[in-house]
C-alpha cells in the first residue's frame, strides 16, 4: 500500500483472491483518495477488469489531452 494510503481508516479490508483495491475519484485525480480527506469511495473490484479500466482511462487522457489542470466530469450511471 503506498505511504499516501496509510492513514485510511479502513484498515483490515483485503481485496482477497483475483480481486484489488480501487478509489473514487480517481487516483489519477486531482480529487483522488490522496487528496480527498476522507471524501472518496473504496471497493474491491475483479482485478483484470480493474487493471482493464485503468488502460481505458488513460487512453481517454491521451486521446482528448486531459492535464493535470484541466476539468472533467464523470457521470455515474447506475
Amino acid at each position: 500500500m503506498p505511504e499516501k494510503y496509510k492513514t485510511w481508516p479502513g484498515g483490515g479490508i483485503t481485496a482477497g483472491i483475483g480481486n484489488s483495491c480501487d478509489e473514487y475519484p480517481f487516483a489519477g485525480t486531482v480529487q483522488g483518495a490522496a487528496n480527498a480527506k476522507g471524501h472518496f469511495l473504496l471497493r474491491t473490484l475483479n482485478h483484470k477488469q480493474n487493471v482493464d479500466r485503468d488502460h481505458v482511462l488513460r487512453s481517454f487522457y491521451a486521446h482528448y489531452r486531459v492535464g493535470a489542470d484541466d476539468q472533467l466530469w464523470v457521470p455515474i450511471i447506475p
